[in-house]
């Protein structure tokens, strides 16, 4: 839920999915590396905020 200032937008108090990925290098047990993207326009779009 959409609960705080988000880019300078207000709270909308609408709900969204949020689509992300991650990839994580592990070597001999342990994080090495970690990567994350997720879908920003799609959260923008859910909850109400302008696109550019």
């Amino acid at each position: 839920m959409f609960k705080g200032p988000l880019r300078g937008i207000g709270p909308t108090g609408k709900s969204y999915e949020l689509v992300a990925m991650e990839r994580i290098v592990v070597r001999d047990g342990k994080m090495q590396k970690r990567w994350g993207a997720h879908d920003f326009a799609s959260q923008a779009r859910q909850v109400g905020l302008p696109l550019p």
